[in-house]
């Protein structure tokens, strides 16, 4: 009976450490996500190693004062100098899930222009802030937000 019970219990952890998807009805990813790295800028890429690590990062790897924009990046848009992101927090449960708190959105401005010396604006937390720093920084109104996935 105690070895019909530890494969049942291995089996449910396995389980739920293998799990793909979120666990929201807010834009979600799935075990579709595409694990790999996605060249957006100006020597930058999106990196997505999990459904949780999903960050904008040098292509050429990054050190201290290299600026990133960290997990979890959930919507960007780019051209030839400019990435913008969105970025939701996420929070770890009781059970060890990693569940995402869209009550925590920021949002980020990365000026590629010289890719050595790129500049970071950010997190904005509110989206009028954002807004109103993309006026003042001059890019371009045509880069709109998309999915990541």
């Amino acid at each position: 009976m105690k070895k019909i019970m530890l494969v049942a219990v291995l089996l449910m952890m396995a389980a739920a450490l293998t799990s793909c998807s979120f666990n929201s009805a807010n834009e979600e990813a799935s075990s579709s996500l595409d694990y790999g790295w996605i060249p957006v800028g100006n020597g930058y890429e999106i990196s997505k190693t999990s459904v949780h690590q999903i960050m904008i990062a040098p292509i050429r790897g990054w050190g201290a004062n290299d600026p990133i924009i960290p997990a979890t990046v959930v919507e960007y848009a780019s051209d030839e100098r400019w990435i913008l992101a969105k970025q939701i927090g996420f929070f770890e449960s009781s059970d060890l899930e990693h569940l995402h708190d869209y009550s925590k959105t920021n949002y980020w401005i990365l000026d590629t222009k010289d890719s050595d010396n790129a500049e970071l604006y950010g997190p904005f937390t509110e989206e009028s802030e954002f807004n109103a720093k993309r006026v003042e920084l001059g890019v371009p109104e045509g880069l709109k937000l998309q999915s990541v996935s």
